[in-house]
């Protein structure tokens, strides 16, 4: 063999050797929360598990859906970017450029896109914490440091001076949840006013916000906002305040040259969102303020009938929040939240989420935007029989 063709096949060798290494070297530890889920699927007699509110029936689409709207709709290709003339509603929404949107599957789509375009190994990430937890998962994954921004349960402020400890020149990211799930805790505009401080005098570090419990909450409207700062980045979807979280339309707002990197990530992982979701999507556009409101009003409803649960006086008592559709409940003594949850899952088939999946140990996280009320009553009935027992 030739000194060329012997070098030219050791630069291939060890080209394909890096690859691999890189390749192997991105591992993706599971997520806690949907490991739960994997690990106690349905039929279910009772569900509170699920946040924000039930998926909407054909026959609840059919009120605010156009006379004669096909819901089969169109399974041809879409825009790798995504439908143009959504991206283009969208912008105006957020008061940026279609060329700063991005459709994607769902907000876990466009958070796993912003992550990958902006992180390197060594990069350092602080995450408000609680956060999704595919968040810290994914940036461990990508080599990448997660330093948790713990919030507190209650409503004590945010601390910032724990915020600046964290922050160090190696700081690529700020990672935030709001409205916040399971807390229900928003940031005010104070808050973004403290944080926009800080950005200024830190000039190489972005924020994420994802924003997909905006518009849940009892009174809200669905007015987007985007530009707190031009370092923001947003990700959201149809799935928590419009209750479509199967039509898997989700967007990322970012700068034009991370949609740009999006884009080619894209290509390679799902291509395209699918054509009559996006379809729907629009169709159901000029009535999003009045599907919020139908949304929110059972909300509205579904807080009462939690408030009217009969729970013993060991149990704390449940923290709505109205931003989410979920609480946080526990009892005095310390609840072993995931044996807890498992021995209801096991005997009666009643479904709900240990808190320690999501940052909250010794708690349990509740749904309560359930379509059917007695569904509802029956599950809380059950969960409330069950921690009453342990007093």
């Amino acid at each position: 063999m030739s000194s060329r063709r012997s070098t030219v096949l050791m630069v291939v060798v060890v080209m394909m050797h890096a690859k691999s290494e890189l390749r192997c070297g991105m591992r993706f530890e599971r997520s806690p929360l949907e490991q739960w889920f994997t690990e106690h699927p349905g039929p279910y007699r009772f569900n509170l598990g699920s946040t924000a509110v039930g998926a909407l029936s054909r026959d609840d689409l059919a009120r605010f859906l156009p006379e004669g709207f096909d819901l089969l709709g169109d399974w041809a290709y879409g825009e790798p970017a995504g439908d143009r003339r959504l991206r283009e509603r969208l912008a105006d929404a957020y008061g940026c450029t279609a060329s700063q949107v991005l459709l994607t599957h769902g907000a876990v789509e466009a958070n796993f896109l912003a992550l990958t375009c902006l992180l390197r190994a060594g990069d350092e990430v602080i995450g408000q914490y609680p956060v999704y937890p595919q968040v810290p998962c994914v940036v461990e994954g990508l080599g990448s440091r997660f330093l948790p921004w713990f919030l507190p349960a209650d409503d004590a402020p945010l601390d910032w001076s724990a915020l600046d400890a964290l922050w160090g020149p190696k700081t690529r990211l700020v990672v935030l949840n709001f409205p916040h799930s399971p807390t229900g805790r928003q940031l005010t505009f104070e808050d973004r006013a403290a944080l926009n401080r800080r950005l200024d005098a830190w000039p190489d570090t972005l924020v994420l916000l994802d924003e997909v419990y905006e518009g849940v909450g009892i009174g809200a409207t669905a007015e987007l906002t985007h530009k707190h700062h031009p370092r923001w980045l947003v990700s959201n979807s149809v799935s928590k305040s419009w209750g479509l979280p199967g039509a898997r339309v989700g967007w990322l707002i970012a700068p034009e040259a991370v949609i740009n990197d999006a884009v080619v990530w894209r290509e390679h992982l799902s291509l395209s969102l699918a054509s009559s979701a996006v379809a729907l999507v629009n169709a159901l556009w000029p009535q999003r303020q009045n599907l919020l409101a139908w949304n929110q009003a059972l909300l509205e409803r579904n807080q009462a009938i939690v408030n009217a649960c009969d729970w013993s006086a060991s149990v704390k008592r449940p923290r709505l929040s109205a931003s989410t559709g979920t609480f946080l409940l526990g009892c005095e003594q310390w609840l072993d939240d995931r044996q807890f949850a498992r021995a209801l899952y096991q005997t009666s088939r009643t479904f709900v989420v240990p808190a320690s999946t999501v940052g909250y140990p010794g708690y349990l996280r509740i749904g309560f935007g359930h379509r059917d009320a007695e569904q509802l009553r029956g599950g809380l009935n059950e969960l409330a029989a069950a921690l009453n027992a342990l007093t």
